[in-house]
């Protein structure tokens, strides 16, 4: 005592810094032991490194409190900034992954093209036809109903005109997924 520590500090002050630090550790084994030695793998890493700094803070405020007044209030702002860090750094991470790589990309490239049927493209149309048919005879209405469904066909003029000055009011030059619903 009095090497590592100043005298007026109980030794047992490096518990809480000690362990987080070895769950830290823990943690980001466990973590990428799942991701291939990459690029990706130093990103996520460098993403749990980035809570490191507030949770290491914080567990040292905690485990002053007996020799400081205050320190809990302190130790609960940075264990929440920390946490909001780490929301944020993975929130801009995921975004950019999804602006950058979009979903199903790589797995579109995998899917075989066929060439044009039009024997196929009809009976799919035929089919369509008779479920539209099916949804009007019973006032239904398919939870797609852009282009194809005739969604004005199964409205009464007063509900139509009701649609059409919501869509102008909201989209006064007709820019906004024109067409769809019947809408100019």
């Amino acid at each position: 005592h009095g090497t590592l520590l100043p005298e007026w500090l109980p030794a047992t002050t490096f518990i809480g810094p000690l362990a987080l630090a070895a769950l830290f550790v823990i943690f980001s084994i466990v973590k990428l032991r799942k991701v291939k030695r990459n690029r990706t793998a130093a990103e996520k890493l460098y993403r749990y490194a980035a809570i490191w700094t507030p949770l290491y803070a914080t567990a040292w405020c905690f485990s002053l409190v007996s020799e400081y007044a205050g320190l809990r209030d302190a130790g609960f702002i940075l264990a929440g900034l920390g946490v909001l860090g780490l929301i944020g750094v993975t929130t801009l991470r995921e975004v950019y992954a999804v602006v950058e790589h979009p979903v199903g990309a790589d797995w579109m490239k995998k899917v075989k093209r066929y060439d044009a049927n039009p024997e196929a493209t009809a009976v799919v149309q035929k089919a369509r036809e008779v479920v539209l048919d099916v949804f009007n005879n019973h006032g239904a209405a398919h939870f797609q109903i852009g282009r194809t469904y005739p969604y004005k066909e199964g409205r009464d003029e007063a509900t139509w005109k009701l649609v059409e000055a919501i869509k102008n009011a909201v989209d006064e030059k007709g820019i906004v997924n024109p067409g769809a619903l019947g809408l100019g």
